[in-house]
């Protein structure tokens, strides 16, 4: 678990998502722009404890503790991802819209496979199949693309995150070499 300042662990999807931000705050300048590549490791087996404040958050749904754990790992990752998105819309934390670089930055969100079933207790419904098969369940997974000047809209055919690669390259200004 990452320290802070004050010697007290942080949870490390806050970690990632709070060092993302100090990141962001430190290169939103940058004349060439930069890149940041955020592996968030959670959820994932095995898995770790979710904030006690995360889970709380799902105690009126009658899951059980495994189900309320993996609800609170996801919980504090979209806050992570809602935390570095604001930094992009505010990077100095001045409140000044003009700072921002939100529309001009790419941000691709791909996950790697469905959920565990078994004993990590995961219901893919109404899904057939799980993390490592090729069925829906273990395949059919959150993903979205957001690049400078394209419209919000919905791609609804199969993609996976090698098909992005062109598109990424392009919106860095990039000119990459088919035959390579």
């Amino acid at each position: 678990i990452p320290v802070d300042s004050a010697g007290k662990g942080r949870h490390l999807t806050d970690a990632f998502g709070d060092e993302a931000c100090a990141f962001i705050q430190d290169h939103a300048t940058d004349p060439n722009g930069f890149f940041l590549y955020m592996p968030f490791t959670s959820p994932h087996g095995p898995y770790d404890k979710a904030k006690q404040q995360d889970i709380n958050v799902f105690n009126s749904t009658g899951w059980g503790a495994t189900k309320k754990n993996t609800a609170g790992l996801i919980f504090a990752l979209d806050r992570a991802i809602g935390h570095i998105v604001a930094q992009l819309k505010d990077p100095n934390g001045d409140g000044d819209p003009a700072d921002s670089i939100y529309d001009q930055t790419a941000i691709a969100f791909f996950v790697d496979n469905g959920g565990a079933t078994g004993s990590y207790n995961h219901d893919n419904t109404p899904l057939r199949g799980s993390k490592s098969t090729t069925w829906e369940g273990g395949i059919r997974v959150p993903f979205f693309l957001k690049l400078p000047g394209v419209a919000p809209g919905i791609y609804d055919h199969p993609v996976t995150s090698m098909d992005a690669t062109a598109s990424l390259l392009a919106a860095a200004g990039a000119n990459p070499d088919p035959q390579q």
